[in-house]
């Protein structure tokens, strides 16, 4: 293993959209598969999403799972800064809303390096706009206004073809031209 993704995003203060893209698309499958079996993750934040050596998302640290039986809880757990609000003011909640809630606000760290605060300037570092809209529905206070798993898959930012390797062994922030931003992949950006 590589480290947790909490620490890709310490090392580079955030990550290149194309990162967020790969990284998204792969825990949007994880996040899937779990769903399509009936469990909720309910602690889903970058420190417990493991990167292995080939630059692959892991969904880890399951303790705060659950195998859903009924859609309808009220067991509150999860870390803070990305638990859903529903799970602070209603007796009860669904716990796939509440996990899609904190994808929404692991793809907003990733992408600008902060939590959300659940401001709307929050996004305004965002410059993807098929990201902030995902991110945005994500992140609704009405957990009935946010997309499943499913749904989220037939979004553009979740279906353009991405490349499947990243982060060299290191990272280059220079060209021999003058300096330059450079994405984890070793291209120029913009």
């Amino acid at each position: 293993p590589k480290g947790s993704l909490m620490d890709k995003i310490e090392q580079f203060n955030k990550l290149t959209m194309l990162d967020v893209r790969i990284f998204g698309k792969q825990i949007l499958d994880a996040l899937d598969y779990c769903h399509s079996k009936s469990i909720a993750h309910r602690d889903l934040k970058p420190s417990n999403i493991m990167v292995d050596e080939y630059a692959r998302a892991k969904l880890a640290d399951f303790g705060l799972s659950s195998f859903v039986r009924e859609n309808a809880q009220t067991h509150q757990c999860g870390s803070l800064p990305y638990a859903a609000p529903e799970m602070f003011t209603e007796s009860t909640y669904d716990y796939y809303r509440a996990d899609i809630y904190s994808f929404g606000a692991t793809l907003f760290q990733m992408a600008t390096g902060e939590y959300f605060d659940g401001e709307e300037s929050s996004f305004e570092g965002i410059y993807d706009a098929e990201l902030v809209e995902v991110v945005k529905l994500m992140l609704d206070p009405d957990p009935s206004k946010r997309p499943t798993t499913k749904e989220l898959q037939n979004y553009k930012f979740f279906t353009e073809e991405t490349p499947q390797r990243m982060f060299p062994r290191r990272r280059i922030t220079s060209v021999s031209s003058g300096t330059s931003n450079v994405n984890l992949l070793g291209n120029s950006a913009p």
